[in-house]
């Protein structure tokens, strides 16, 4: 009996470094060759992680706590390439800067020479080098931290925390070699579940998305456990009702393992202590467990498919003054847009009817993988559209190329079959600027960009079907672009100019033409929500968490037609039992079942019902 104990290193990559502290630890190791930035500045507190002197320190650290028998020893999250505390960049150093000489061929180059050939417009060898590079390095290096730790503990699991997967993408990490390097027992992964603070609907669902998508990236046999993240452990900044909303996302992701730091680390319990926490955790437990016996596996997610592939910032196109090497990685934000408009999506490009696509994520997937994409339903960018020009298959999107940018003010929804109120406007301030592209006779327009005096100025959405039996949906901006708008950056389909209700409107009757059916699942009526949608043998489980302010009053949902008659409806209390849901079904001629309740969903709650 008793507490299993775990170790959690703060930095392994470089020593802390607090801005109203910093540190110069040259003088304490004069053997280390320390990290420099695409700058040429030498970093006081970052090693170069090709360094043996440091290896040798850092596998010594890990051995030292290792002695001690923890059940697991967790790397941190800043265990990354891009070296943190004073430099925030990858190492370019000399010997950084032969080792990719010698990958790339030729003499070496300059820093800023370096830096420029890897954000170059691909095909780019140099890029896809520096991504080997990178991989390599890190993979290694968390080899040597594995091996030492065994050395003395063997039973000591490793683990190995991390920040977003696409950030790690454009570090060339490959996931499955990257767990093998940690050896056995089989290592553990937690990926980020939560912000620090309370945030907005957009920031709870980016970082929630961050769990979603880690558990489709790591391999099955990586066991997961999500970082729900309070720092500094105070309501001040994070409430326990978002926290325990946090706790049951994951849970209904099939995920049983969570960490989460809601006590200080830094002082004592009897000096700093909020009993809130304990309070919460006592309360959420049965309704947790309630949750963990629907026995949910990663499987049975439904909705709107979102398409990742690991190499797509081998294909993406950035600004020669993006200034650093991270910047080849691609914002997805489908994941948070679809979602909060109402959409149960799930992750992978075979996983439905339609597939979400953004930035340059077409030119990643094999010729085959791309004929079945693009067999379904498929919601693209304006980047993802341009990516199938640039392959050369614009005929299967129904554009033959891009043309000149628009300038608008609104957007119009002009197509009645795409409307709930055709010529509705809408806004497209923070939206970035619209893409244009020269359109096939056979494609169709369903929304018009319009000036200060309602000139047509360009199109909006359009739609298409093509050769393969598939049809696709375009929205023309580009998800890479920021939007602006009264002071405030956003990405532009997630702004507050793309989120609106004649948006939701207009891509509920988008993606239900694209799947030729319903959707999975549609929440109307209800305003920044995130829905999930798990099948199981004649039962659904349906989950909305409502991440607005106002509640909603009485819960509706759409769901695509089930191959069973849903005959009863329960809903899950907050004290973990099951209770009957007064529920009205309606059939319409599609065939989408639309169910009525009288449930009400608090700021930060969820409802999670079982229709059988």
């Amino acid at each position: 009996m008793g507490v299993t104990p775990s170790i959690n290193i703060f930095w392994t990559v470089s020593f802390s470094s607090f801005p109203a502290f910093p540190r110069d630890q040259r003088q304490q190791f004069p053997a280390f060759r320390w990290g420099v930035g695409i700058d040429g500045r030498t970093s006081v507190v970052a090693a170069c992680p090709q360094d043996p002197a440091w290896r040798a320190h850092a596998q010594q650290v890990y051995q030292s706590f290792a002695k001690l028998k923890p059940a697991r020893l967790w790397i941190d999250d800043d265990f990354r390439a891009v070296l943190k505390a004073d430099l925030h960049s990858p190492c370019f150093c000399d010997v950084c800067l032969d080792s990719m000489a010698q990958r790339t061929g030729g003499a070496r180059r300059t820093r800023q020479e370096l830096l420029q050939a890897i954000l170059a417009d691909p095909p780019n060898p140099a890029r896809g080098a520096w991504l080997d590079f990178q991989r390599e390095l890190m993979r290694d290096v968390a080899a040597g931290l594995a091996d030492a730790v065994h050395e003395v503990s063997p039973k000591t699991q490793m683990g190995i925390m991390s920040g977003p997967v696409e950030f790690l993408f454009a570090e060339g990490r490959r996931w499955d070699e990257f767990l093998d390097a940690l050896a056995e027992p089989a290592p553990i992964a937690r990926p980020p579940a939560g912000p620090y603070l309370e945030g907005t609907p957009v920031q709870f669902a980016d970082d929630f998305n961050a769990t979603r998508m880690a558990q489709a990236v790591l391999p099955a046999r990586a066991t997961i456990a999500p970082e729900i993240e309070n720092f500094p452990n105070t309501q001040f900044d994070k409430s326990a009702r978002v926290t325990r909303l946090q706790m049951e996302l994951c849970q209904l992701l099939g995920i049983n393992e969570i960490t989460i730091s809601v006590f200080p680390h830094e002082d004592r319990f009897d000096l700093r202590y909020e009993k809130v926490w304990e309070r919460m955790l006592a309360g959420a437990k049965p309704r947790l467990q309630a949750i963990a016996d629907l026995g949910i596996t990663r499987e049975q997610l439904r909705g709107v498919g979102l398409a990742w592939h690991e190499d797509v910032c081998r294909h993406s196109r950035v600004a020669p003054e993006a200034g650093k090497p991270i910047f080849v990685y691609r914002q997805r934000p489908w994941d948070s847009a679809l979602p909060l408009l109402g959409f149960a999506t799930c992750y992978g490009h075979d996983r439905g009817d339609v597939t979400a696509m953004s930035a340059e994520l077409p030119e990643a997937f094999t010729d085959e993988q791309v004929r079945q994409i693009f067999s379904r339903g498929v919601l693209l960018d304006a980047r993802a559209a341009d990516s199938m020009v640039r392959r050369g298959l614009g005929d299967l999107v129904g554009i033959s190329g891009r043309a000149d940018d628009a300038r608008a003010v609104i957007e119009t929804l002009d197509d009645p079959a795409f409307a709930t109120h055709p010529g509705e406007s809408m806004m497209v301030r923070a939206n970035g600027i619209p893409w244009q592209f020269r359109l096939k006779p056979e494609t169709r327009v369903i929304s018009k960009l319009r000036g200060y005096r309602g000139e047509e100025t360009g199109h909006g959405a359009f739609v298409s079907e093509n050769a393969l039996g598939g049809r696709v949906g375009v929205v023309p901006f580009d998800s890479q672009a920021d939007g602006f708008l009264l002071g405030i950056v956003t990405n532009t389909l997630t702004s507050p100019t793309f989120l609106c209700f004649a948006r939701q409107a207009q891509m509920l009757r988008l993606l239900d033409w694209l799947g030729r059916k319903p959707v999975p699942l549609f929440v109307p009526g209800a305003p920044n929500v995130f829905p999930l949608l798990i099948e199981q043998r004649d039962r659904l489980i349906v989950a909305v968490a409502n991440l607005c302010s106002d509640p909603i009053e009485s819960l509706t949902l759409r769901l695509a037609p089930r191959s069973f008659t849903v005959r009863r409806v329960r809903s899950l209390s907050p004290s973990g039992g099951w209770q009957k849901c007064a529920a009205k079904l309606a059939r319409s001629s599609d065939g989408a079942i639309t169910v009525r309740t009288n449930l009400a969903v608090d700021h930060f709650e969820a409802a999670i019902l079982e229709l059988s």
